[in-house]
């Protein structure tokens, strides 16, 4: 999939893809000792694999470390959005991919939120990607203020590998 500096693109599966600061190839350079963090809200499994019951961004985390071995995958609640603990993995790692999965969270702190709170503590200092896991147009005009973002349909195993596809530039 062509993420050309400064624009949009949607391919043939619905996935839709900004890449304006090129933060897509400097995840495909980063050196193979170098960690990337996976943010995931806690969801409720899609009973879409032989798992159910897990978290469903397992899968995507494994997905992501069959194709960069150093993952650490950590989980945000509504509740609590990004806390001190996350802020400090956010500082230590070389990339964060972030999944953002509702725009508005009753009574807690919005997915979108977490999200600003992860680029601010990253600054322009390491790539930072934002996996839209809900097709919403609003989710996406939401999203405007972020440089680097994938949004598709939901968050099912299918999804999620198309997902870990067009960061590694495999389609």
């Amino acid at each position: 999939m062509d993420t050309t500096e400064g624009q949009n693109r949607t391919n043939e599966a619905g996935l839709r893809v900004r890449d304006a600061t090129n933060f897509l190839p400097a995840i495909r350079n980063l050196q193979r000792t170098d960690i990337i963090l996976l943010l995931t809200p806690l969801a409720a499994p899609l009973n879409d694999g032989p798992e159910d019951g897990s978290d469903p961004y397992e899968y995507f985390g494994r997905a992501l470390s069959a194709r960069h071995p150093p993952i650490q995958h950590q989980s945000y609640t509504n509740r609590n959005g990004i806390t001190s603990t996350h802020t400090a993995h956010i500082k230590r790692v070389k990339a964060v991919i972030i999944v953002v999965n509702n725009a508005i969270v009753s009574g807690g702190v919005s997915h979108i939120a977490a999200a600003h709170v992860t680029r601010v503590v990253a600054r322009d200092d390491k790539p930072v990607v934002i996996v839209l896991t809900n097709s919403s147009p609003e989710l996406w005009q939401l999203s405007e203020d972020f440089p680097t973002v994938i949004q598709c349909k939901d968050y099912s195993r299918a999804r999620l590998e198309m997902i870990t596809s067009v960061i590694f530039g495999e389609v």
